[in-house]
């Protein structure tokens, strides 16, 4: 399973809120969760940006774990990984 670029639009719209998820994957629900409320104040591009790095970062660390990988088949698809 190969994770998509941070330039994909979708780990945009995950961080910024404007596509939501139901996690299953606890990690990136407090990564999202957090920005969520830091980019309430601040939504520059540099936080947006720093957010993607992180929860794709997150992501990449457990990508072996089967919550995760449901996660990521659920937000990417099948054919998006």
């Amino acid at each position: 399973m190969t994770l998509p670029p941070s330039s994909h639009y979708l780990w945009r719209e995950i961080v910024t809120g404007a596509k939501k998820h139901d996690f299953k994957f606890f990690a990136a629900k407090m990564v999202v969760g957090r920005a969520s409320i830091i980019l309430r104040n601040d939504s520059s591009e540099t936080k947006i940006k720093g957010f993607i790095d992180e929860l794709r970062d997150v992501f990449e660390k457990n990508i072996k774990l089967p919550k995760v990988q449901q996660d990521l088949i659920t937000i990417f698809g099948q054919g998006g990984l």
